[in-house]
């Protein structure tokens, strides 16, 4: 071979090999962003416990993935499989598929290595192929080593905590101040006994006023019964004044009670015929006197009159 032409080869054979290496280092650099990680919580169990097998996908925008069906062991049973929403990280994203099993039998599973693709930019012809590590977790039995009956799996349970001794305190504390409460209601409400409502005060004066001396005027009465018939009206007046202006008049003098008509919400004609009224009612109560019927009809008219003109609507009203 001539000196001219070896050396042609080797710079074209350089070329190739540096083209190569090229292309090389770019594929390798753009997989190296592209990974699969697994893990596994635990590498010792018991029957009925729970294994979550995760495996977590990092990968750049475009990149789509085919995951493996899922083939368990056989003494595994697959519970849930999820995988979780991408979460972005700068240029890269990343996502978790987590397994759940659950294990019901003693000894050693293996959980097989699984064939994961990537496709890059969603062209199929661009793929990446990862193998998963296999995982190998050994089980042991929850029975004793010397029993022989099965027993049923239960789920795992907390055990109960006991109660802390503030909490404790603060219960009894509690439980104290209530019924210190109750009892001292109940000797307050002894020594307090509800008071009666008296429904005769729910009533308007002037009405009880009105009523009696419809009754004076309509009670038939012989001359003897006549004196008691004033005296039954002079205490109607009282107790209309003492109800409608809160003042004694059951237990006062006439002459005490024209002493306060000044105060009391009275006009002049009505003062005057108040008074005129309670001495002329003193009048034949003291005296002796023995008045007809038609001058008790005519005190009993004046008083009518003055319960009219003085009387005030209570703000009470009777509920049924």
């Amino acid at each position: 071979m001539k000196p001219g032409f070896a050396r042609l080869a080797g710079y074209i054979f350089a070329f190739l090999w540096m083209a190569a290496f090229n292309t090389m280092t770019f594929l390798l650099a753009e997989e190296s962003s592209i990974s699969v990680a697994t893990q596994v919580d635990t590498l010792i169990a018991t029957i009925g416990d729970r294994i979550n097998y995760t495996v977590r996908l990092t990968y750049p925008v475009g990149t789509t993935f085919r995951l493996p069906p899922i083939e368990p062991p056989e003494s595994c049973e697959l519970i849930e499989q999820k995988l979780s929403e991408p979460k972005r990280r700068g240029d890269l994203i990343t996502q978790e598929w987590r397994l759940t099993l659950a294990v019901f039998d003693t000894g050693k599973i293996t959980i097989p290595e699984m064939e994961i693709l990537a496709y890059k930019g969603g062209d199929s012809t661009k793929v990446v192929r990862f193998l998963t590590i296999p995982q190998t977790i050994t089980v042991y039995s929850v029975l004793a080593p010397d029993a022989r009956e099965l027993k049923d799996i239960m789920p795992p349970f907390r055990l109960p905590t006991a109660i802390p001794w503030r909490w404790l305190l603060f219960g009894i504390i509690l439980i104290a101040a209530i019924g210190g409460s109750w009892w001292y209601y109940r000797v307050w409400q002894r020594r307090h006994p509800q008071i009666e409502l008296n429904e005769a005060y729910l009533e308007p004066p002037h009405v009880i006023a009105l009523r009696d001396l419809q009754a004076i005027l309509t009670d038939s009465a012989t001359a003897a019964e006549l004196r008691s018939l004033f005296f039954k009206l002079s205490e109607i007046v009282r107790y209309y004044l003492e109800r409608r202006y809160f003042i004694r008049a059951l237990e006062m003098a006439t002459s005490e009670i024209c002493q306060v008509l000044p105060e009391l919400e009275l006009e002049p004609e009505q003062r005057k015929s108040l008074q005129e009224l309670l001495e002329n009612l003193d009048f034949v109560k003291y005296t002796g006197a023995s008045p007809d019927r038609d001058y008790l009809a005519h005190c009993t008219r004046q008083a009518r009159e003055l319960v009219e003109a003085t009387k005030h609507e209570s703000f009470l009203r009777r509920t049924t």
